[in-house]
């Protein structure tokens, strides 16, 4: 045999052997590294929690808005939940230093939830708050890895590398809601797959927790599901808001549209928020280009536009059709911060877990975005780029989707 047909077979030898030593070694180098970060941010974690306040930097943990809302409900009741001056005061109250508002945007629906940490200091209920988060979080990724077929090893490695993504520590640390958002998602996304659309309907509206991050969802069930999850997921969340109407009332549910809509609709324009949460989102970074704000609107159709034609064409493919609507919601949100990302725990799961076309694309595309939010600690543009590209591979191997008999 020539020396270059020796070369080629030893060639045709050598990368099946090395793909087996990746697929051995890798998992145990994830599971590795993801405990040692996790073991890590626990003990910096407990640190913070033995300083005498909960100071962080410049500022308080993102909990305090949650905090100072149930001390506000409990003594001045359910009137003026947005009023913004009122959340001033009580902020202040609690950390003993005048600071600017972090303004509460979460429906209506969701103040009562927040009322019995109005009987706690704010350091008790941060630690209250942050433990439920933790269960909310591992309870989701748990949720997502028993619903695939992976070996054992590989769910630990992908599941304590979901918990050691920045995303899921920062929602930890700023004691934020994105866990119940997480759940809610995470088991839609489960629901859907298995064909129990009124199951995924039920939950998505756990996830309406924060609105603007799950568009997606219910545009995904008005194009494939309108007869079945849709108007469950209507009914629940029409049921959760007429039971707590008495409560928080018409007047908040008012100032709660007063409040979000012009932002929503037309960006940053709420001078309480600060400007830097866009810069998560691709709206903040075709804002951050400097394009006209026409052009900005006519790139977030187009990109809606590449969403609906991958639903659209060919045979359904659950996974991926969740999968895609879950980063299109992150991709084309008006507002986000870097907690919010941890969303795309979902399609990265379901893209990790999948029988693709060409799987090492695949998981490329995994490590892109995943380093890509990881890296954003420098430069969120890095954030945008990962998200792009997952995006992209999410809705061109849904529009090259083959039928599943063809498959």
């Amino acid at each position: 045999m020539p020396v270059g047909g020796v070369a080629a077979a030893g060639s045709i030898t050598f990368l099946p052997a090395v793909r087996t030593w990746f697929r051995n070694v890798l998992p145990w180098a994830g599971i590795a590294a993801g405990a040692e970060i996790i073991a890590g941010a626990g003990i910096a974690w407990f640190q913070y929690l033995r300083s005498p306040s909960l100071r962080l930097g410049a500022g308080y943990p993102d909990f305090v808005i949650y905090s100072a809302l149930g001390h506000q409900l409990r003594e001045h009741g359910f009137g003026g939940i947005y009023d913004l001056g009122l959340q001033r005061h009580f902020q202040e109250q609690l950390t003993g230093s005048p600071t600017g508002v972090l303004p509460y945007i979460s429906p209506p629906y969701l103040a009562p939830l927040w009322w019995p940490f109005g009987w706690l200091d704010l350091k008790s209920g941060y630690i209250v708050w942050t433990a439920i988060t933790m269960v909310l979080l591992a309870g989701s990724v748990a949720l997502l890895l028993t619903a695939t077929t992976l070996d054992r090893r590989l769910k630990w490695a992908l599941g304590l590398l979901a918990l050691a993504w920045v995303p899921t520590l920062v929602t930890v640390l700023q004691g934020q809601t994105t866990g119940l958002v997480l759940l809610g998602v995470a088991a839609a996304a489960v629901f859907w797959v298995a064909g129990r659309e009124i199951e995924a309907g039920g939950a998505t509206f756990l996830a309406l927790v924060r609105p603007h991050m799950v568009l997606g969802l219910p545009a995904l069930y008005l194009v494939r599901s309108r007869a079945r999850a849709l108007p469950i997921l209507a009914e629940t969340a029409l049921v959760i808001c007429l039971f707590t109407l008495p409560l928080v009332g018409i007047d908040n549910w008012h100032a709660y549209l007063q409040l979000v809509l012009p932002w929503l609709v037309h960006g940053q324009t709420l001078a309480t928020v600060a400007f830097e949460q866009a810069r998560y989102s691709l709206r903040g970074l075709l804002d951050a280009a400097g394009l006209p704000n026409l052009a900005v609107l006519v790139i977030l159709a187009a990109v809606a536009l590449l969403v609906l034609v991958s639903w659209l064409r060919g045979a359904p493919r659950r996974e991926l059709d969740v999968a895609i609507a879950v980063t299109a919601s992150v991709v084309l949100s008006p507002h986000q911060n870097l907690h919010d990302l941890v969303l795309l725990v979902v399609p990265l799961l379901i893209v990790a877990a999948g029988d693709w076309r060409r799987q090492e694309l695949a998981w490329a595309t995994v490590a892109v975005c995943y380093l890509g939010v990881e890296a954003s600690l420098f430069n969120p543009f890095f954030a945008q780029l990962g998200m792009l590209v997952l995006l992209a591979y999410l809705c061109a191997e849904r529009i090259w989707a083959r039928p599943p008999q063809l498959a």
